[in-house]
């Protein structure tokens, strides 16, 4: 029974990869459900500490945080080989989440008075949090992937990555709903039980290593795969030179900065009128809380019933043009619009269709490519690019993001010369997949 639900939704899968794509999806589960109550805890934290007008700042101090980040993250991914570099980033996340519980506790119970710094430290380490877990798990599943495949256990992980989002979200909104006067106790077991997801993570991806077949884990291989020459660590720079001197790559990390600086102009006209439309604190964090939840629901369904459907019927590259029109749609209602969860529901639909269509492809990308590339090239590109990218849509925030309808014919341009791009790395993506030769 439970084999023809998933043949009927994701495709029918060979050998073992129902296995291992069913760890992966758990994994997916527990790192999502990990990551998400911090993040909707981050924007709750500052907005209420420091105040929406500051996000713009708040991306642009993050672009000089993430050069450390992608530097330790680099080095740990040359040292340790694949599933190694997760339990030793898991390891190391746990133990500055546990403190920032600690912190938490003792802001809670009035032992604190510098609020406004907790809310800048808490907003660096959520992002640190978020790039330091997702990018190295999809490089670890690009590794050890190959393009026919993905289409079908992509969806899947997506869908399980989306559903524990959505769980813990909501297991969180109801804490927070528990009691108006000490929603704010809560914080710290939000963050504690983001520890014990994290930790539980590294089970699957060990039992991924361990339980799947070793043929089901070699990944993409190349036409001429004995002449290959083998990759070598050359240092933490290789990665960026990978970007510079291969167009293939320049343009994933084109079509990531762009999502980045949509995403980043979104997030802020919902950031003023959330602020705008709610002055107590507690209401605003359920808001937050509702709003995610938003996200999570338009995103489970969408990986459910969407992304392995429209990968396989459509092809990688007219998904990977779909997604900037439909973004371009959700820019319009939200620079158009003032009443509340009209504007969050528009962006709900953005950040959701990203998470569910637009990253999936994204990262069926990487595939066909070397693994300098997969780890460090991927590692620079969202890591380092995307704070980049928010670093410029912030300063463009800072400047017209008052004015919404401006801003949103901004991104509305960039929506139209993304298009362009995704279309010429959908090409090149399926003639090197179609010959069977590895990028980079």
């Amino acid at each position: 029974m439970i084999a023809r639900v998933i043949s009927a939704v994701w495709g029918q899968f060979k050998g073992d990869e129902a296995r291992k794509f069913a760890y992966l999806s758990i994994a997916s589960f527990l790192l999502v459900g990990a990551q998400w109550p911090l993040h909707i805890l981050r924007d709750s934290i500052f907005i209420n500490t420091v105040g929406s007008l500051s996000q713009p700042t708040a991306k642009i101090m993050a672009l000089f945080i993430c050069l450390p980040v992608t530097l330790l993250y680099t080095f740990i991914v040359g040292i340790f080989p694949k599933e190694k570099a997760l339990y030793c980033i898991a390891a190391l996340l746990s133990v500055l989440s546990a403190g920032f519980a600690w912190t938490l506790y003792l802001w809670t119970h009035g032992q604190i008075a510098n609020q406004a710094l907790l809310g800048w430290a808490f907003y660096a380490f959520s992002d640190t949090f978020s790039v330091l877990t997702v990018a190295p798990f999809w490089a670890f599943v690009n590794d050890i992937s190959y393009p026919g495949e993905a289409k079908r256990g992509y969806g899947m992980i997506v869908f399980f990555a989306q559903l524990g989002g959505l769980t813990f979200t909501a297991l969180n909104s109801v804490l927070s709903r528990y009691s108006a006067a000490s929603y704010s106790s809560q914080m710290p077991f939000i963050v504690m039980t983001s520890v014990a997801l994290l930790l539980a993570f590294t089970i699957p991806i060990w039992k991924t290593m361990h339980v799947v077949r070793s043929q089901n884990l070699t990944g993409y291989k190349v036409l001429d795969e004995e002449n290959e020459p083998e990759s070598k660590n050359v240092g933490f720079f290789s990665g960026i030179r990978a970007i510079v001197s291969n167009p293939y790559v320049l343009g994933i990390f084109v079509l990531t900065s762009f999502q980045e600086v949509l995403s980043t102009i979104i997030s802020y006209r919902v950031f003023r009128v959330i602020e705008i439309t709610y002055s107590n604190p507690y209401m605003r964090h359920l808001f937050l809380f509702d709003y995610a939840l938003m996200i999570q629901v338009i995103a489970t369904g969408f990986a459910l019933f969407g992304t392995s459907f429209f990968q396989q019927r459509f092809g990688i590259r007219a998904c990977m043009i779909g997604y900037p029109i439909l973004l371009a749609v959700c820019v319009s209602i939200t620079s158009f619009s003032t009443a509340i969860y009209f504007v969050a529901a528009a962006a709900a639909a953005a950040k959701a269709l990203n998470f569910s269509l637009n990253k999936p492809v994204r990262e069926v990308l990487y595939i066909p490519t070397s693994r300098d590339v997969k780890y460090k090239s991927k590692a620079w590109i969202e890591i380092f690019g995307s704070r980049m990218s928010k670093f410029g849509s912030s300063m463009l925030n800072k400047k017209i993001g008052e004015i919404p309808m401006l801003a949103g014919s901004v991104a509305i341009a960039l929506a139209v010369v993304w298009t362009f791009i995704a279309e010429k790395v959908g090409t090149t993506y399926h003639r090197t997949v179609s010959d069977r030769v590895r990028i980079g």
